[in-house]
Protein backbone atom coordinates (compact mmCIF):
# COMPACT_ATOMS: atom_id res chain seq x y z
CA UNK A 1 0.00 0.00 0.00
CA UNK A 2 0.96 3.39 -0.62
CA UNK A 3 -0.53 6.34 0.97
CA UNK A 4 -0.11 9.73 0.34
CA UNK A 5 -1.72 12.66 2.92
CA UNK A 6 -1.66 16.85 2.76
CA UNK A 7 -1.55 18.11 6.25
CA UNK A 8 -1.51 22.09 6.47
CA UNK A 9 1.93 22.51 4.42
CA UNK A 10 3.38 18.79 4.42
CA UNK A 11 2.98 15.95 2.27
CA UNK A 12 2.91 12.55 3.68
CA UNK A 13 3.91 9.63 1.32
CA UNK A 14 4.58 6.29 2.51
CA UNK A 15 4.75 2.59 1.73
CA UNK A 16 3.84 -0.18 3.85
CA UNK A 17 5.05 -3.37 1.89
CA UNK A 18 2.67 -7.14 2.88
CA UNK A 19 5.83 -8.86 1.29
CA UNK A 20 8.54 -7.34 2.35
CA UNK A 21 7.34 -6.35 6.02
CA UNK A 22 8.80 -3.08 5.91
CA UNK A 23 7.25 0.84 5.78
CA UNK A 24 9.01 3.71 4.87
CA UNK A 25 7.74 7.75 5.06
CA UNK A 26 8.61 10.64 3.38
CA UNK A 27 7.80 14.17 4.18
CA UNK A 28 7.88 17.27 2.24
CA UNK A 29 6.34 20.50 2.23
CA UNK A 30 4.09 22.00 -0.78
CA UNK A 31 7.04 23.74 -2.67
CA UNK A 32 9.18 20.62 -3.13
CA UNK A 33 7.16 19.54 -5.96
CA UNK A 34 6.25 21.53 -9.28
CA UNK A 35 2.73 22.50 -8.62
CA UNK A 36 1.79 20.70 -12.36
CA UNK A 37 2.95 17.32 -10.69
CA UNK A 38 0.62 17.78 -7.44
CA UNK A 39 -1.99 18.32 -9.81
CA UNK A 40 -2.00 14.94 -10.83
CA UNK A 41 -3.29 13.81 -7.25
CA UNK A 42 -5.84 16.60 -7.73
CA UNK A 43 -7.21 15.45 -10.31
CA UNK A 44 -7.66 11.70 -9.34
CA UNK A 45 -11.51 11.26 -8.73
CA UNK A 46 -11.08 9.34 -5.71
CA UNK A 47 -9.41 12.80 -4.07
CA UNK A 48 -11.24 15.90 -6.42
CA UNK A 49 -14.52 13.29 -6.63
CA UNK A 50 -14.99 13.03 -2.68
CA UNK A 51 -13.94 16.97 -2.31
CA UNK A 52 -10.73 15.76 -0.74
CA UNK A 53 -9.18 18.65 -1.95
CA UNK A 54 -9.82 20.50 1.36
CA UNK A 55 -7.42 19.68 4.19
CA UNK A 56 -6.48 16.85 5.44
CA UNK A 57 -7.30 14.60 2.90
CA UNK A 58 -5.97 10.89 2.47
CA UNK A 59 -4.86 8.45 -0.06
CA UNK A 60 -4.71 5.53 0.48
CA UNK A 61 -3.53 2.90 -2.61
CA UNK A 62 -3.67 -0.84 -2.49
CA UNK A 63 -1.22 -2.15 -5.09
CA UNK A 64 -0.58 -5.95 -7.07
CA UNK A 65 2.13 -7.79 -6.16
CA UNK A 66 4.50 -6.21 -9.30
CA UNK A 67 3.16 -2.72 -7.91
CA UNK A 68 4.13 -3.20 -4.19
CA UNK A 69 8.00 -5.00 -5.69
CA UNK A 70 8.24 -1.06 -7.52
CA UNK A 71 7.57 0.92 -4.96
CA UNK A 72 9.21 -0.49 -2.52
CA UNK A 73 12.37 -0.24 -5.22
CA UNK A 74 11.42 3.34 -5.30
CA UNK A 75 10.60 3.92 -1.60
CA UNK A 76 14.09 2.34 -1.60
CA UNK A 77 15.95 4.40 -3.58
CA UNK A 78 13.82 7.60 -2.48
CA UNK A 79 15.61 6.48 1.76
CA UNK A 80 18.52 6.29 0.52
CA UNK A 81 19.15 9.23 -1.20
CA UNK A 82 17.61 11.45 1.45
CA UNK A 83 20.50 10.28 3.72
CA UNK A 84 23.59 10.02 0.56
CA UNK A 85 24.73 13.79 1.01
CA UNK A 86 25.36 13.36 -2.84
CA UNK A 87 25.03 17.14 -4.53
CA UNK A 88 22.36 16.45 -6.68
CA UNK A 89 20.63 14.57 -4.09
CA UNK A 90 17.17 16.40 -3.76
CA UNK A 91 16.85 16.50 -7.19
CA UNK A 92 16.85 12.63 -7.66
CA UNK A 93 14.55 12.83 -4.62
CA UNK A 94 12.21 14.48 -6.36
CA UNK A 95 12.41 12.29 -9.07
CA UNK A 96 11.47 9.65 -7.25
CA UNK A 97 8.62 11.09 -5.63
CA UNK A 98 7.36 11.47 -9.60
CA UNK A 99 7.73 8.14 -10.61
CA UNK A 100 6.00 7.23 -7.35
CA UNK A 101 2.78 9.70 -7.95
CA UNK A 102 2.87 8.58 -11.52
CA UNK A 103 2.61 4.72 -10.23
CA UNK A 104 -0.35 6.01 -8.02
CA UNK A 105 -2.18 7.75 -10.80
CA UNK A 106 -1.77 5.18 -13.47
CA UNK A 107 -3.57 2.56 -10.50
CA UNK A 108 -6.24 5.23 -9.71
CA UNK A 109 -6.87 6.12 -13.52
CA UNK A 110 -7.23 2.98 -14.80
Amino acid sequence: MIFLTLIEDLYFMGHCSRQMASELLFIFNKDFLPESTLQHIRSLPVVAGSKKTTQPWFLETHLTSRQDNEAAVIFKKLHDEKKSGYLFSQELQKTYLVELIHLITKIHKT
